[in-house]
C-alpha cells in the first residue's frame, strides 16, 4: 500500500549527442559521456557547479565511430565498445586510451556482468562472444543454432486432449481441431538489434535477437561459461525491450497484440510466466524496459514511432516514462513522466529509486521514495484513511471501519490523469474556506488539485470528471458500511504548471496546499503554494533559497522544509523568507544523513524533528535514534517503528524515555514496548484514538494487530474516564487482565464500586472479571511497562486492612451488586464467595438455600446451584455442604453432584443417627479436616479416648493434642510421649528429651540427653530414675565416651574430676583439648607433677609434630597447583595465539555484542552460557554440575578455575592455623623446647611468604580494578578498539586481560585473594632467628 512518491529533481547540465552512452561512477559521484567525438566527464565543483570536463577525443588516437554502443564504469577504468567493433578502455589513473580488442564483424551489443568479471558481446554475425576482465574469451556460441539449450523440455506424453474434461462444451469439442500456429513477425518500429541482459547474480544472461528464419525475435538464456541453457518459446510480436529482474525470478519483455500491449515475462527455462497490460497510447511503443537495483520498480519507457511523427508534422517527440510495482500479483502505475527529447533511461547502480533520464540537454535526476498517504487528522472524524494510486485510479480504504485488503480496496476514485500527489487535511486544521472545509483530501492530477470530501450517500458520486466506484464488481446486493468519498471543489494549474512537476505537496493547517515546482525548461526549484481563500485560489510561487528541497512538513502554522543536506528549515509565507530550525539550546537541527521523511511533533512541550533515511537510519534532530529503523509512525501518545530485526517498537512521546534510547545502546523493552512481528513488516497506518496497528507483509497482504502497550495505554485513559463498560469490552476481546481496572487506581475503583457495576451492567462481565482476580499487582508485574511514570498509588482506607486484594475486591463488588440489583447479579454475588481466599462457598450456598425455602428471585435456585457447579467442583461443593452439618442443604447438592447414591445415602443415614459431637467428628474425618475432627471428639468427653489418641497418632496431630489435653493427664502423657517418640525417629533429640521428661518417662528422656551429650541432664535423670553406685559409675564411663567420641575433651575432663576424681585423666583430657595451661595447673593444683612431663609435654610435641606437618604438606601442595595453574595458563594462552594465527580475519570480540560469544570463529563459553546445554531438574543436581565443573583434573576445560579455587581454600586455611601455632609456640617455649618452637614459627612463616610471593601471579592486579568486563553494546569505537588489541596481542598485558576475563568465570569471593583473619602478634619475636619475622610477614 506504498506509493512513489517524488521527491527531488536534479538537473546536470551538459550536452549530449545522439548515439552516446552514459555511466556513472558512484565514488567520485561523476558521470561519462562517450560519443562520436570522444569522452567527457560531467561532475561538481566544491561551489555545487557543473563543470564538463573532455577527456579524450577520438581523432587523437587515430579512432572514428558513427555509434557507441556502450559505456561502462569498470574496474576504476571507462569500458567503452563502438558499432566498428573496437573495445576501448580509458585509465583514470594514467589517462590515456587504450584498444583492449576489435571484432570483425563489428559489435550489436554488449553488456558487462554484474560482478564485473565478463564482457557479453553479440557480433554482426549474431556470434555471442564472452570475455573476461582481461579481455580474453572465456566462451562463444551462436544465435541461429537449432538447438533448444541444455535445459530442453521433455514432454512425457501425459495429458490428452480426448481425455481431457471440456465443460459446456461437451465431448465434441475435443475433435474440433484448434489451430496452433502462431501469427510472427516484427513489429514495424523494431530496430533489429539485439538486447543482452544479466542476471543478478552474474550467471546466466539472456539475449533477445531477430531470428530471421521465422522473422521475429527470441530469446536465449546462456550461463556464464557461455554455454546455452534455452530457447523462449515462440511468442507472437515480441518486442526488443528486455530486462532480467535482478532477484532472478523473471525477464521481462513487451508485447503488443490486437486489442493490448503488454508487458510480459518469462522464466530461466523460456516459458512465460505471467504478464500485464499497460495503457493503451496510440502512436508508442515501448523502447525499453528496465527494473531498479532491488527488484521493487519496473521502468517502462514509452516512445513514439517514426510513422507517427511522419504524419504529424509538429510532433514534439514527447516519451512517457512509467514506474510499476507489484503487489499480491497485482500491477499498479505509480507515477509517470512526460518529458521530450529523451535519449537514455537508466538506474542508479546504489540509490535503488533514483532515476536518470538522458536527454540532448543534459541529464536529470528523479529521486523517489516509497511512502504511505495516509490521513493524518486528530479530529474524531478521521476514518484512518490510505490511499493508493494506480495509473489515474485512487484506491482508497477506510480502515477504521473496512479492514479490506490490498489489491483490493473499499472504493476506488478514477480521474481522467495520472495521480501524481496526495495530500491529506492536516492534524490541526483552520479553514475560512467554504469550498474545502468538507475536504479531507487533496489529489494533484493532470495539473488540477481536486478536493474529496466524506459522504454517506452513494447515489450522484460522480462530479468534476471524476468517477467512484464502490462496487468493484461486488454484488448489487452489497451494503456499503463505510463513508465514501466524492469531489466537491477543483481548481485548475495549467498555466501555473506548464512544463513543470510539482512534488513535495504538503496540506497546511492555515488551508493552504503547499509543494516543491520544478520548471524542466528552465530548470529551476520554486515553492508554490495555493491558498484557497473565499471563491478563488491564491497561487503564489517563491524562489527555493536552499538549495534541493526533499521533503515538507507542518505543525500547527508553521511549515518546514527539509533540504536535501539534512537541515530543516522554516518558511514563512506571509514575510516570504524561511531561517534554519534551531533546537531549545540554540544548535541548528541538521540530520547526520540526508533523510527522504520528515515528521514533527511536540514532545514535553518542544517541538522535535523526526527523520528518515531508506538505509533505516531514524534520527531524533541531530542524533540517530535507531540505526535499523524499516518503517515508522507518530500515533497518538506512540511512536511505532518496525526494525530490520522484524520487531514492533512502541516508544511513548516523552523526553525522558528518547534520552535513555539515545544513550542507551541496547533499546531493550525496558524502553520501548516490543512485539515480534513477521519478517520485513512495514507500518501502513494505525487507527486513532484506538490502538489498531495495521501492517503489511512483503507479498503485500496486511496485518491488523492490536499491541499490549497500546492497549493498555487506551485502557488506562478510559479507566480515568471510568468508561467501566468499554473497559470491559475490550479486555474481554484482547484477553486483558482484569485485574487492571482495580490495580489502575484502587481507591477510585472502591470509591465507584456501584458506577462500576451500572456501567457494566452485564452479569456474565462481573462474573468474568471477579473469576479472574490475583493478589498480584498486575501494574507492577504484566503492564509495568505502562506505569513507570505513573505515581505511587493510593493504599484503600479499609477497616479491614488485613483483607487480602481479591478479598477487598469481593466484599466491595458483592455489595455494590446487592445495592444495584441483588436479582439480576446473583450468579457474580455467588463468584464473590467462592472466588475469596477463605472461600465462603458455604456462605453461597446458604443463600441458595434461602431462595429455594422463599422462592423469590428472577434466578432460581437450580441455575444458581448450576453455576457454582460450573465455576467450583461438583464433589468439593457436596463436601463443602456436608462441612455445614446441614443435610438439606447436603441433599439439595448431592442432588447435582456426580457422587454414588448407593454409597453415599447409606453414608448420610448413618451419620444422622450419631451423638452430635461424635457425627461432627466423623464428618470432619471424611472431609480430612484433622483438627477439626480432633476437637469434636475432645467433646465427647472420656468416651473416645483410644479412638482421640490414635487419631493424635495417625495425623500426627501433637502440637493440637498437648494444647487441648491440659486438663486430662491420662491422655495429654500418653499424647507426650508419642510425640517424643516422633521426635526421636525424626532424629530431635533434644524436643525428644524434654516431652519425655514432660511425660515422666525419665529413662528414655536420659537416653535422648545421651544422644546430644548433654551430660549434665543425663546425670539429672538417673537422679531421678534412683540409680545406684554402679549403675551410676557404668553411666559416667558410658558418658565420657560420648563425650570423646564428639571431642569434647574439656567436658570429658570435668566428668573425670568432679564425679569420679581421677586427676590424671582429666589432665589427659585437657593436653588433648589443647588447653596446656590449664592441664599444667591442674597438675600443680593436686601435686602430680610428674604428670606433666609423662602426659603433657609428650601430647604437645605429638601435637607440634602434627602441626609441623600439615604445614609441610600445604607448603608443597600449595607450590604445585601454583605450578601447575601456570603450565594450564601457558596452554591457553598457546592455544587463542595459535587460533589467530589461522584466522587472519579476527572479527572483534563476540562478547561485545552477545552473551555467547564466538572469537575468531572459535566458539568460547561464558559464565552466562557454559552450562546451558542441559537443563537439571532439582537443585542438587545443579550443586554437583559446580561441583564437577571446576574439577582440577589435568586436562579438564576449566583446570585453571579449580587450582584457583583450590589455592584460595589452602591460603584460608594457612590463615586459620595462627592462632593454635600462636597457643602451641608459648607452650613450647614455657617447657623449654625453644628448638621446636622456632622450627614450627619459622616453617609457618615460610609458608605465609610462599603464598604472598605467588599471590599476584594467581590473581593478577587487573582484577582489582573493575569488577566487570570491558564488553558491551555501550562501548565506544576507542574501547571497542583497545578490546580488539587486547584480543589479538601477544604481550603481557594483553595476556593478563584475558585472564581477569577468564576469572571472572568464578564465583565473587574466588576472583580475590582471602581476607586474612589472624592475629597480626601471633608470632613470638624473641624466637626469630635475626630475620624480619613475626607480624610483618603477611600476606
Amino acid at each position: 500500500m506504498h506509493n512513489l512518491k517524488l521527491k527531488s529533481i536534479e538537473a546536470r547540465q551538459h550536452p549530449i549527442q545522439l548515439n552516446s552512452a552514459i555511466c556513472y561512477n558512484s565514488l567520485a559521484e561523476e558521470f561519462f559521456i562517450a560519443d562520436v567525438h570522444g569522452l567527457s566527464t560531467l561532475c561538481r565543483d566544491e561551489s555545487m557547479k557543473d563543470t564538463t570536463v573532455l577527456l579524450v577525443t577520438w581523432k587523437d588516437f587515430d579512432i572514428s565511430t558513427a555509434c557507441i554502443i556502450s559505456c561502462d564504469f569498470i574496474n576504476a577504468s571507462v569500458c567503452i565498445t563502438t558499432q566498428e567493433g573496437d573495445v576501448l578502455v580509458y585509465s583514470r589513473d594514467t589517462r590515456e586510451i587504450e584498444v583492449a580488442g576489435s571484432v570483425g564483424d563489428g559489435i550489436r551489443a554488449c553488456c558487462w556482468s554484474p560482478d564485473e568479471e565478463l564482457l557479453v558481446i553479440v557480433t554482426g554475425s549474431k556470434t555471442v562472444t564472452i570475455l573476461n576482465s582481461e579481455f580474453l574469451p572465456v566462451g562463444e556460441f551462436t544465435l541461429d543454432q537449432e538447438s533448444f539449450g541444455k535445459e530442453a523440455l521433455v514432454n512425457v506424453g501425459w495429458g490428452k486432449k480426448e481425455t481431457q474434461f471440456h465443460g459446456t462444451a461437451g465431448k465434441e469439442a475435443a475433435k474440433v481441431a484448434v489451430n496452433t500456429s502462431v501469427s510472427r513477425g516484427l513489429a514495424v518500429y523494431d530496430d533489429g538489434r539485439p538486447r543482452v541482459s544479466w542476471r543478478g547474480d552474474g550467471k546466466m544472461f539472456v539475449i533477445s535477437y531477430v531470428d530471421e528464419r521465422i522473422n521475429s525475435r527470441r530469446l536465449r538464456i546462456a550461463d556464464r561459461g557461455g554455454e546455452l541453457l534455452s530457447t523462449s518459446e515462440d511468442t507472437p510480436v515480441l518486442e526488443a525491450s528486455l530486462d532480467w529482474k535482478p532477484n532472478g525470478s523473471l525477464i521481462t519483455s513487451s508485447q503488443r497484440l490486437a486489442n493490448k500491449y503488454n508487458v510480459i515475462f518469462f522464466e530461466k527455462n523460456g516459458l512465460r510466466h505471467g504478464e500485464f497490460s499497460l495503457l493503451e497510447r496510440d502512436g508508442y511503443y515501448v523502447r525499453e524496459v528496465s527494473w531498479n537495483s532491488d527488484s521493487s520498480v519496473l521502468m517502462v519507457w514509452l516512445s513514439q514511432t517514426a510513422s507517427t511523427c511522419d504524419l504529424n508534422s509538429s510532433c514534439s517527440t514527447n516519451d512517457y516514462i512509467q514506474l510499476w510495482t507489484v503487489n499480491n500479483y497485482c500491477w499498479y502505475l505509480k507515477d509517470e513522466i512526460k518529458l521530450e527529447g529523451i535519449l537514455n533511461v537508466f538506474w542508479h547502480c546504489e540509490d535503488s529509486l533514483k532515476l536518470a533520464i538522458v536527454r540532448q540537454s543534459g541529464l536529470l535526476l528523479f529521486q523517489y521514495s516509497l511512502a504511505v498517504d495516509r490521513s493524518t487528522s486528530e479530529s474524531a472524524a478521521n476514518e484512518a484513511v490510505v490511499s493508493v494510486v494506480s495509473g489515474s485510479r485512487l484506491l482508497m480504504t477506510h480502515f477504521k471501519q473496512s479492514k479490506i485488503p490490498p489489491p483490493s480496496c473499499a472504493y476506488e476514485v478514477q480521474f481522467q490523469d495520472q495521480v501524481e500527489a496526495i495530500a491529506f487535511a492536516p492534524k490541526l486544521r483552520s479553514t475560512h474556506d467554504e469550498k474545502t472545509a468538507e475536504a479531507f483530501v487533496c489529489v494533484l492530477h493532470g495539473k488540477k488539485l481536486s478536493f474529496l470530501a466524506s459522504t454517506e450517500a452513494t447515489e450522484n458520486l460522480d462530479s468534476f470528471n471524476t468517477k467512484v466506484d464502490f462496487r468493484l464488481g461486488r454484488s448489487p446486493l452489497f451494503k456499503v458500511k463505510f463513508p465514501l468519498s466524492k469531489v466537491i471543489y477543483e481548481a485548475n494549474l495549467q498555466s501555473e504548471l506548464k512544463d513543470s512537476r510539482i512534488y513535495n505537496v504538503l496540506w497546511t493547517s492555515n488551508n493552504r496546499i503547499v509543494g516543491v515546482k520544478y520548471n524542466f525548461k528552465t530548470d529551476i526549484q520554486s515553492i508554490l503554494s495555493v491558498n484557497f481563500v473565499g471563491n478563488q485560489a491564491e497561487i503564489k510561487e517563491e524562489p527555493c533559497p536552499f538549495g534541493q528541497v526533499v521533503a515538507l512538513t507542518s505543525l500547527g502554522d508553521e511549515t518546514f522544509f527539509l533540504s536535501s543536506s539534512g537541515v530543516v528549515y522554516k518558511f514563512d509565507f506571509e514575510g516570504c523568507g524561511c531561517r534554519e530550525v534551531q533546537t531549545h539550546d540554540g544548535t541548528n537541527i541538521v540530520f547526520p544523513s540526508r533523510c527522504l521523511q520528515l515528521t514533527a511533533c511536540i514532545v514535553d512541550d518542544k517541538i522535535i524533528f523526526l527523520g528518515w533515511n531508506e538505509r533505516g537510519r531514524l534520527f531524533l534532530n541531530n542524533q540517530q535514534l535507531y540505526g535499523n529503523c524499516s518503517s515508522f509512525l507518530v500515533h497518538d501518545d506512540h511512536l511505532l517503528l518496525t526494525t530490520l530485526n522484524h520487531k514492533l517498537l512502541m516508544l511513548p512521546l516523552k523526553m525522558e524515555v528518547f534520552n535513555a534510547v539515545l544513550n542507551s545502546c541496547e533499546q531493550s523493552t525496558a524502553i520501548a514496548g516490543e512485539r515480534n512481528v513477521e519478517r520485513g513488516s512495514k507500518l501502513i497506518t494505525a487507527v486513532p484514538g484506538d490502538c489498531e496497528v495495521v501492517l503489511q507483509m512483503p507479498r503485500g497482504n496486511i496485518e491488523i494487530i492490536y499491541p499490549r502497550p497500546l492497549l493498555v495505554h487506551l485502557l488506562r485513559r478510559l479507566l480515568d474516564d471510568r468508561e467501566y463498560h468499554r473497559c470491559v469490552e475490550i479486555m474481554r476481546k484482547h484477553r486483558i487482565d482484569m485485574n487492571l481496572i482495580y490495580d489502575h487506581d484502587p481507591c477510585a475503583f472502591l470509591a465507584n464500586c456501584n458506577e462500576f457495576v451500572e456501567s457494566v451492567d452485564n452479569a456474565g462481565w462481573i462474573d468474568l472479571f471477579l473469576a479472574g482476580l490475583k493478589n498480584t499487582d498486575s501494574t507492577r508485574s504484566l503492564y509495568a511497562f505502562n506505569y513507570k511514570d505513573a505515581a505511587p498509588k493510593l493504599t484503600p482506607t479499609d477497616p479491614n486492612a488485613s483483607d487480602s486484594k481479591v478479598d477487598t475486591i469481593c466484599k466491595a463488588v458483592r455489595e455494590a451488586m446487592i445495592a444495584v440489583n441483588e436479582n439480576k447479579f446473583l450468579l457474580p454475588i455467588l463468584t464473590s464467595y467462592v472466588k475469596m481466599d477463605a472461600g465462603q462457598m458455604d456462605e453461597a450456598l446458604r443463600r441458595l438455600q434461602r431462595m429455594r425455602l422463599e422462592k423469590s428471585g428472577d434466578i432460581s435456585c437450580e441455575e444458581g446451584l448450576r453455576h457454582l457447579l460450573y465455576i467450583a467442583d461438583a464433589d468439593a461443593l457436596c463436601d463443602v455442604a456436608l462441612g455445614t452439618y446441614d443435610f438439606d442443604l447436603v441433599m439439595m447438592v448431592f442432588e447435582k453432584s456426580q457422587k454414588d447414591p448407593k454409597e453415599f445415602l447409606p453414608f448420610l443415614n448413618n451419620l444422622k443417627k450419631m451423638e452430635t459431637n461424635y457425627m461432627k467428628y466423623s464428618i470432619n474425618v471424611y472431609l480430612k479436616r484433622y483438627k477439626e475432627a480432633f476437637r469434636s471428639l475432645r467433646e465427647t468427653g472420656s468416651l473416645h479416648l483410644e479412638e482421640c489418641l490414635a487419631l493424635v497418632k495417625r495425623e500426627k496431630l501433637f502440637s493440637e493434642g498437648l494444647e487441648c489435653l491440659k486438663g486430662n493427664d491420662v491422655l495429654y502423657g500418653a499424647v507426650t510421649e508419642a510425640y517424643a517418640n516422633y521426635n526421636v525417629g525424626r532424629g530431635q533429640y533434644q524436643e525428644a528429651a524434654l516431652l519425655y521428661e514432660r511425660s515422666q518417662a525419665f529413662g528414655e528422656a536420659l537416653e535422648a540427653y545421651l544422644q546430644i551429650c548433654n551430660w549434665r541432664k543425663v546425670f539429672m535423670m538417673a537422679m531421678k530414675l534412683k540409680y545406684q553406685k554402679e549403675q551410676m559409675l557404668e553411666l559416667y564411663y558410658t558418658v565420657i565416651e560420648k563425650l570423646k567420641e564428639r571431642k569434647m575433651f574439656r567436658d570429658a575432663s570435668i566428668v573425670y574430676l568432679d564425679y569420679l576424681q581421677n586427676e590424671e585423666d582429666a589432665i589427659a583430657c585437657l593436653a588433648l583439648a589443647s588447653q596446656w595451661d590449664e592441664a599444667v595447673a591442674l597438675s600443680l593444683k593436686y601435686n602430680r607433677s610428674d604428670l606433666v612431663e609423662t602426659v603433657v609435654v609428650p601430647e604437645l610435641m605429638k601435637q607440634t609434630k602434627s602441626i609441623a606437618g600439615d604445614i609441610s604438606a600445604l607448603s608443597v601442595s600449595f607450590s604445585e597447583s601454583c605450578s601447575r595453574l601456570s603450565v594450564v595458563r601457558e596452554l591457553k594462552e598457546k592455544e587463542y595465539l595459535d587460533s589467530l594465527e589461522h584466522h587472519d580475519d579476527t572479527q572483534l570480540d563476540g562478547d561485545v555484542y552477545c552473551d555467547s560469544s564466538t572469537v575468531t570463529g572459535h566458539s568460547t563459553r561464558s559464565a552466562s552460557s557454559g552450562a546451558s546445554g542441559r537443563t537439571y531438574r532439582s537443585a542438587k543436581n545443579r550443586r554437583k554440575l559446580e561441583r564437577k565443573k571446576f574439577s582440577t583434573k589435568e586436562g579438564s576445560a576449566y583446570e585453571d578455575l579449580g587450582l584457583i579455587s583450590e589455592l584460595h581454600g589452602m591460603i584460608t586455611r594457612a590463615d586459620e592455623l595462627a592462632v593454635l601455632v600462636s597457643n602451641t609456640l608459648a607452650t613450647l617455649f614455657s617447657f623449654g623446647e625453644d628448638e621446636e618452637a622456632m622450627q614450627l614459627q619459622e616453617s609457618l612463616h615460610n609458608l605465609y611468604r610462599l603464598m604472598e610471593m605467588k599471590q599476584s601471579s594467581i590473581w593478577p592486579s587487573e582484577i582489582m580494578d573493575t569488577d566487570e568486563a570491558i564488553s558491551g553494546p555501550h562501548l565506544t569505537t576507542a574501547e571497542l578498539m583497545k578490546s580488539r588489541m587486547l584480543n589479538s596481542g601477544h604481550d603481557a598485558c594483553a595476556s593478563n586481560e584475558r585472564v581477569v576475563r577468564r576469572m571472572r568465570e568464578l564465583e565473587p569471593h574466588l576472583r580475590y585473594p582471602p581476607i586474612l583473619k589472624r592475629p597480626p602478634n601471633w608470632a613470638l619475636g624473641f624466637l626469630q632467628r635475626n630475620k624480619q619475622l613475626g607480624s610483618k610477614a603477611t600476606l
